[in-house]
């Protein structure tokens, strides 16, 4: 059997946590729960749990009901994505309460709640509190990393995802080729809290010795690891300006449970204007002893000569960070980190389990952003916009991406040689398209087409029978609608629009039309006769389109000649038996996420011009004159997609596609997001090809 990254990544966090435990009950009954079963058969694990009370067995464990596990008395694990965890502390309140330890594949212990635990704080937290808090404190030491640091990913070992996709460009040797395959599992059994003592020269000095790695492979990874880490640690500012305000006043120490040294985090530090004296930095790796059990702390405060009346901690874990240092007489203030404020927020539907980790930079990349800051005042948490430039970089950027991801891999399978981004959906992906060329993404060659349905569809009309033929079953007008709409012509006939009174009255006007149809089409060839890719007969074309059923492909295809591979984000019914490829499906039925929020996004793909409707000499002729007063705001939103593809680090970060969680982002945008009004009806949308008037698009 063949695992993906996301199944070895669940393995190699039981193994790590939980495989040595005595008495475990999985609660789950999905693929992870049956891999965990298959691979650990040694492993002592009691029984399944399920939402629904079942008996039986499955995969040879036996369903165990609330009686067994009080008389059983494990302790449960929670197999199961981060965004149900709240639905399932519920369903197991009752055992929690009668002892019963429950706990996440990761090692935290859900059996504490995050609201009312009394080592728990509050989400509903300001800096104003904070401050009259430590006030009255001499020593205030704070917690590293997700408290003054957080990481452009939500977990540690998402880190190692990256490390992997730097270690996987280098030619290795038979063993150390071995190794990088499989180095996210092999380097999370070394993400055990007994494993913080040890510096990371340490570790991977024991890495070696266990998988018999070379030299030069070892210290590879770890300048990589090295490397990786500052990439992707930015800093949590409101925590650092804390930091920073009080350090003159009181004695601040930092206190970690981590494999860095007091140097390289105060290189860190260094790196974010922070200034610490490294002599007040406390890191496991040195000390020898960690947060975990305590003993860090004991060291902290001989360190210092005090008995932790005067001494105040702040940190996000509520055992490491609270507990432990509250059972030393220390106060503690409990902040949270940006992965657990984005699952306790309106946004917790992107803690998705579908996700493979090495994908989720995208929701790694948007906590550490509208998380940073650990105060808040709303519960659940809310996720407030404040600009234009915000929704382009944090919310449309990983869409129009994750697209290009796609695209990639249809241009490798149908060996596109140049792609034809057509106006105005197209405007926004060719600058990127240009951008992405410029940082080395392999992408064919690309133009900027004009196009537009009524001057495709008008300059292929060659004859009565094709007036006829392409006329639509219904239109929302009238007849002077529809011939104004379609040819430009105006009429007087204020009847409703029926395809039986059009065919008897086209005849009328067919001359006109193809009179009409025959100037466009000629301006029109000229235009497009300047595409040199147009007039070659070999190589692969294709065609962009954002939502569409093909209208503008097909009449296209008509007038030049040339077949086209459509490109499309979603592709509609109707296609006029077209070769499209699109990752989204468009039709009346469809609950898709992306589709759901569409309009917003025809609004923000468009260009500086209207619609066009024509050429004379070669230059295009727009449906209203000069630059459309909405580009100016329109264009921040470009802005902000193009600024978040410059800052993405593809050697860190990868090619890996996925479109379905930037969707949702979108889709979040559009329904759950707090937008001001100000912004929300810049966005409205008009199809005068439909005969649709303009309307506002957010929800």
């Amino acid at each position: 059997m063949c695992l993906d990254d996301e199944e070895k990544h669940v393995l190699a966090l039981f193994r790590t946590n939980w495989a040595h435990r005595l008495k475990i009950a999985l609660y789950g009954e999905g693929r992870h729960t049956k891999n965990i079963i298959k691979y650990f058969p040694s492993s002592d694990i009691v029984g399944i749990m399920s939402a629904e009370q079942k008996t039986g067995k499955k995969w040879g464990k036996s369903y165990l009901s609330p009686e067994d596990i009080l008389d059983i008395h494990p302790t449960i694990v929670v197999v199961a994505r981060d965004a149900v965890l709240s639905i399932i502390i519920r369903r197991l309140a009752k055992l929690a309460s009668s002892g019963i330890q429950i706990f996440t594949l990761s090692g935290r212990n859900l059996t504490i709640s995050p609201m009312s635990d009394e080592y728990a704080g509050t989400y509903k937290i300001s800096e104003q509190t904070v401050r009259n808090i430590i006030e009255k404190y001499e020593y205030i030491s704070f917690d590293f990393f997700d408290t003054l640091v957080t990481r452009k990913v939500l977990r540690p070992q998402q880190v190692f995802f990256s490390i992997k996709n730097v270690l996987q460009r280098q030619r290795w040797r038979e063993n150390d080729a071995f190794f990088v395959k499989n180095f996210v599992e092999f380097r999370t059994k070394f993400l055990s809290a007994s494993y913080v003592i040890f510096s990371l020269e340490e570790l991977y000095e024991k890495i070696q010795h266990e998988f018999r790695i070379s030299d030069y492979c070892r210290k590879f990874c770890y300048n990589t690891e090295m490397a990786v880490e500052e990439k992707l640690i930015l800093p949590r500012y409101d925590m650092i300006s804390l930091f920073s305000s009080i350090s003159t006043l009181k004695k601040c120490f930092i206190i970690s449970d981590t494999n860095f040294s007091s140097k390289n985090i105060k290189q860190l530090c260094d790196k974010f204007g922070l200034c610490v004296n490294s002599g007040k930095i406390i890191t496991s790796s040195e000390a020898r002893f960690s947060k975990e059990n305590g003993r860090l702390y004991d060291f902290y405060l001989q360190k210092i000569g005090s008995n932790g009346s005067n001494c105040i901690h702040i940190g996000d874990n509520r055992i490491a960070d609270i507990k432990n240092a509250k059972l030393r007489n220390i106060d503690a203030i409990q902040i949270y980190s940006p992965e657990e404020m984005l699952l306790y927020s309106t946004f917790q539907i992107l803690l998705d389990e579908e996700t493979t980790p090495d994908k989720n930079k995208t929701v790694g990349m948007f906590a550490s952003y509208f998380f940073n800051s650990p105060y808040s005042e709303s519960t659940p948490l809310s996720v407030k916009v404040s600009s234009l430039y915000q929704i382009g970089k944090y919310f449309i950027a990983p869409l129009v991406l994750n697209w290009f991801f796609w695209f990639k891999e249809i241009v490798s399978k149908r060996k596109i040689s140049h792609i034809f981004y057509s106006s105005r959906d197209g405007y926004i992906f060719y600058k990127v398209h240009l951008l992405l060329q410029r940082k080395g993404f392999p992408l064919p060659s690309a133009s900027y087409i004009r196009v537009s349905r009524k001057l495709c569809y008008l300059s292929s009309l060659q004859s009565e029978s094709d007036i006829v033929d392409s006329a639509p079953k219904s239109f929302p007008g009238t007849l002077k609608d529809y011939f104004f709409s379609r040819f430009g012509i105006l009429i007087e006939d204020e009847r409703p629009y029926s395809l039986k009174n059009f065919i008897l009255l086209s005849k009328k006007y067919s001359a006109t039309i193809l009179k009409k149809s025959y100037e466009y089409r000629k301006e029109y060839v000229n235009y497009l006769e300047t595409f040199d890719d147009l007039k070659k007969d070999s190589g692969c074309r294709a065609f962009f389109d954002f939502v569409a059923s093909g209208t503008v492909q097909y009449y296209l295809e008509k007038i030049t000649g040339k077949e086209f591979i459509g490109c499309y984000f979603a592709k509609g019914n109707g296609l006029f038996s077209l070769d499209v490829e699109s990752p989204f499906l468009f039709n009346n039925y469809s609950n898709d996420y992306f589709l759901q929020s569409y309009i917003l996004l025809e609004c923000i793909f468009t260009d500086p011009y209207s619609t066009v409707e024509g050429f004379k000499e070669g230059k295009p002729i727009f449906r209203e004159p000069g630059v459309n007063n909405k580009f100016y705001f329109i264009e921040q939103v470009h802005c902000g997609i193009l600024d978040s593809i410059l800052e993405y680090d593809f050697e860190i970060f990868g090619f890996s596609c996925d479109l379905r969680q930037a969707a949702t982002l979108v889709w979040l945008l559009y329904t759950q997001a707090e937008v001001p009004e100000c912004i929300k009806k810049i966005f409205v949308s008009d199809d005068f090809f439909m005969n649709r008037s303009e309307a506002p698009c957010w929800a």
